[in-house]
């Protein structure tokens, strides 16, 4: 880092992690008077390696202020990985809402759709139970939730592969709540 922040070619304007990758943003939203975003980390080099949620606030867009770890995989839906997704603010907490990556045995990937709820204090407390699982017509190709509110309902655009075609589609979830889906 000592050596980053010398470097003439370092800019001093935008995110950066304090050391590995840096991968997808997530969850770009206004909540609780700040900005929020998040990032996939992998903190032990610039590799795909078992990836976190990284929290930024600003209250500038200009400034930010690193929160250490937001979503880590340390459940059994998300034991190989944070993937990426969306927040959406719902009353006084943060929804956000993610991919699970799960390898079994033979290192077949199972993908779930997380939720999460962050509060006012930036606690987060992971949904015990998927809210979306894998249908059965894609493939392992089935991530990275936005979740959005339309009138009553919360709806949910997730990127997937046919199973049969191996082309991409787009899936289209819609709930009146954001607890189940």
């Amino acid at each position: 880092q000592a050596k980053a922040a010398k470097s003439p070619y370092q800019l001093k304007y935008h995110i950066r992690p304090s050391s590995g990758l840096l991968n997808d943003p997530n969850g770009f939203s206004y909540f609780n008077g700040k900005w929020h975003v998040f990032y996939q980390s992998f903190p032990f080099g610039a590799a795909h390696g078992l990836k976190s949620w990284m929290h930024l606030i600003s209250e500038d867009l200009v400034h930010w202020q690193e929160l250490g770890l937001a979503l880590t995989p340390d459940t059994p839906l998300d034991s190989h990985g944070a993937y990426s997704g969306s927040a959406l603010p719902i009353g006084d907490k943060l929804f956000l809402m993610y991919t699970g990556n799960v390898r079994d045995k033979d290192w077949i990937r199972h993908p779930y759709q997380l939720g999460a709820w962050m509060d006012k204090n930036d606690q987060i407390e992971k949904l015990p139970e998927p809210l979306i699982t894998q249908p059965e017509h894609t493939t392992d190709h089935f991530r990275d939730p936005q979740v959005f509110q339309h009138n009553d309902h919360y709806y949910v655009i997730l990127g997937a592969q046919d199973k049969a075609t191996k082309t991409g589609k787009i899936s289209l979830f819609r709930s009146s709540c954001m607890d189940s889906i």
